[in-house]
């Protein structure tokens, strides 16, 4: 459902010659975008001024009104770590999941107040949503378990994910409607379903340790940290894997829209990567004007489908692009981060 939003508040679905339209952004003067082929379709909901931060050291978060311009602390979550992953539903419901422990949190007014629950399984998780579901994955080697839920309260099973031995963390969701791809740190796994119940593992030999897997204009990508190469699919089940000399440095997170997916480099050089998905191709690393300093070890993005936000666990930085290759210095967190998200209605 299209829905707009004025000065934070949501008013009535917008129209213009007898369609509905995704949104309209109030900056003096309000812009119509016509309602097609949009994120809602592959389970997000539409975008909202509402963004979400999290602390590098504390379970605490922030909250913005104005689209990342300022912040307001909002709670401690009291999850027993730090806030690792948000994930956004509809109807401003929104859950967190830390990097530790056996309990999450969630809000069903797009993140303003929090209530504590119980994980479904043991162990710390990585939550996402798709389809009209959440998702809670288990962080955990071997045959991790992975739940769903409609409401992000009342979960069932929903299969698992062979993340293969030794490993640590999951990293990693991506969609477009028929298919959730969820890729495995350290092990090279990709697992992906098509009904949320019954998963299919893949391999992939590059990259080894997937940290992000993103999904914009028909292209899945897989990246990593400190790989030699990349991966991307069509269809999130046949992967071409793209070696690369010298490697593809610091890659932690990214994010996709406007038929681009950005990769911000973790640590090292300064800048960032933009991949294409007409020409599935990397961009050489990007130092123009204005780029983020590479002290900021850059930890999460997200995007609200006009620009994203970037926010790093070694400063207190909120960054802000376009397309990637020119940033602006947007605001300032109450902290150093540690996750970010636009929250969908």
């Amino acid at each position: 459902m299209a829905t707009t939003f004025i000065n934070g508040e949501k008013v009535n679905d917008m129209f213009i010659n007898g369609e509905k339209v995704n949104k309209a952004w109030i900056n003096g003067e309000v812009f119509y975008e016509k309602k097609t082929s949009f994120l809602s379709n592959y389970g997000r909901g539409d975008p909202t001024p509402y963004w979400l931060i999290s602390s590098q050291s504390e379970p605490r978060i922030a909250r913005s009104t104005d689209n990342g311009k300022s912040w307001t602390t909002v709670s401690n979550l009291n999850i027993g770590s730090r806030v690792n992953k948000f994930a956004s539903g509809n109807d401003g419901i929104v859950i967190a999941v830390g990097s530790t422990g056996s309990a999450y949190s969630r809000s069903t007014n797009f993140g303003q107040t929090w209530t504590l629950y119980a994980m479904p399984t043991t162990g710390p998780c990585l939550c996402h949503f798709w389809k009209g579901y959440f998702y809670l994955t288990q962080r955990l080697a071997g045959n991790a378990l992975v739940f769903r839920s409609v409401d992000g309260l009342n979960w069932s099973a929903a299969g698992n994910f062979n993340t293969g031995s030794g490993v640590e963390r999951i990293n990693g969701f991506a969609h477009n409607v028929d298919i959730l791809v969820h890729g495995a740190d350290t092990s090279g796994r990709i697992g992906t379903t098509t009904n949320g119940t019954t998963w299919t593992n893949r391999t992939v030999t590059q990259p080894s340790a997937i940290t992000s897997v993103t999904y914009e204009d028909g292209v899945f990508l897989a990246i990593g940290h400190n790989q030699t190469g990349y991966a991307w699919s069509l269809n999130g089940e046949s992967w071409t894997i793209v070696n690369e000399s010298p490697n593809t440095r610091a890659l932690w997170a990214a994010t996709a829209f406007k038929g681009i997916h950005i990769c911000p480099i973790y640590s090292g050089d300064q800048g960032c990567r933009v991949f294409t998905s007409s020409t599935r191709t990397f961009s050489s690393i990007i130092t123009a004007p204005l780029m983020p300093p590479s002290t900021g070890n850059w930890q999460q993005i997200d995007n609200n489908e006009e620009f994203a936000l970037m926010c790093g666990r070694s400063t207190t930085a909120i960054w802000h692009t376009v397309n990637g290759q020119i940033w602006e210095h947007w605001s300032n967190a109450p902290w150093t981060c540690n996750a970010i998200i636009n929250v969908r209605s």
